[in-house]
């Protein structure tokens, strides 16, 4: 107990120093003002990129996928809110600290949040802001976050994902929060829906989407260069699976406990955040195969639909 209490006051002071000497005077105070003078020279404003997400939906590999395109730029997760634009102009010191190769002539700025960090109105209104949000199917979502306890045995906040009712707490807490997003954005074309499921295995379909949501010039590939930072536990997914390089398909078929009720409550948030999607996304990429089982809602069916767009709920 007392090794680990140390090891933990490490961590801790590891983290304070780096957020003083790293980012509070060098990142923002130096490195900050000469991007912002760089960046003025741009004909077209820098954009930002957030990937909105529950936690072990695939955040990491979409991020990974993502920042191999040479239009998008950044690092991982930043663990902090955005209420001011200063808050957008730290991200990108933090990105240009974070990614060497970083230049200022990419078209975004990426950032991922797996927690509910608060987003201001003034941001969500931001014309210069686009939004991905992931899910997944919320029995693998729990199988993945009880497999946490296995990659970090000692951590008592790991093994808390072991308990149904905790995973259930978090990702209804974190679906809630996304829709209440989407409905604040209020402005599809920055909004685009992505299932897990689909990523994976129907992968192709799921990139030409992103592609054609962020007019990209270049098609976005399911390979994708590793970093160091890839399979840390500040940046995301400790799996191995993270630092193949590559999409691996895989199924989230149902198994026994899919049938709890503690999955059975998700299940219904989940297709009421599918359900919210269709008014506020333009881009809704779902794995059909995963409707089966899932509640029926009603749908409005508000936005006109879209080649690459499915809406399909049971």
């Amino acid at each position: 107990m007392l090794k680990k209490n140390i090891w933990n006051s490490l961590r801790k002071i590891r983290a304070g120093l780096y957020r003083i000497f790293l980012l509070e005077l060098y990142a923002y105070r130096i490195v900050g003002p000469l991007l912002k003078r760089k960046l003025a020279h741009r004909e077209d404003p820098i954009k930002y990129l957030f990937i909105i997400s529950p936690m072990r939906s695939g955040s990491t590999l979409l991020a990974h996928v993502l920042n191999g395109h040479p239009r998008i730029a950044g690092y991982g997760e930043s663990h902090v809110p955005y209420l001011t634009e200063r808050d957008l102009s730290h991200l990108i010191a933090r990105t240009r600290i974070m990614e060497p190769s970083f230049s200022g002539s990419e078209n975004f700025i990426l950032e991922k949040m797996v927690w509910n960090y608060e987003i201001s109105d003034k941001v969500l209104a931001s014309a210069d802001i686009y939004f991905v949000f992931l899910v997944r199917e919320p029995a693998a979502t729990f199988r993945s976050m009880g497999k946490l306890a296995d990659q970090m045995p000692e951590s008592p906040w790991a093994r808390k994902w072991l308990s149904h009712d905790e995973c259930l707490a978090y990702y209804q807490n974190r679906l809630n929060f996304m829709s209440r997003l989407m409905e604040r954005i209020n402005n599809s074309d920055r909004c685009l829906l992505l299932d897990f499921s689909a990523l994976v295995n129907d992968t192709e379909s799921a990139l030409t989407a992103l592609q054609q949501f962020l007019d990209l010039d270049q098609p976005l590939s399911a390979e994708y260069p590793t970093t160091t930072r890839t399979g840390e536990f500040r940046y995301g997914d400790l799996s191995q699976s993270i630092k193949s390089g590559k999409i691996q398909r895989r199924s989230d078929t149902p198994t026994t406990e899919a049938s709890s009720p503690g999955v059975l409550e998700a299940k219904k948030i989940y297709a009421q955040a599918l359900e919210t999607s269709r008014q506020y996304c333009k881009f809704v990429i779902i794995d059909n195969a995963l409707r089966e089982g899932f509640p029926r809602t009603n749908s409005a069916g508000k936005n006109p639909s879209h080649p690459l767009r499915q809406q399909h709920l049971p």
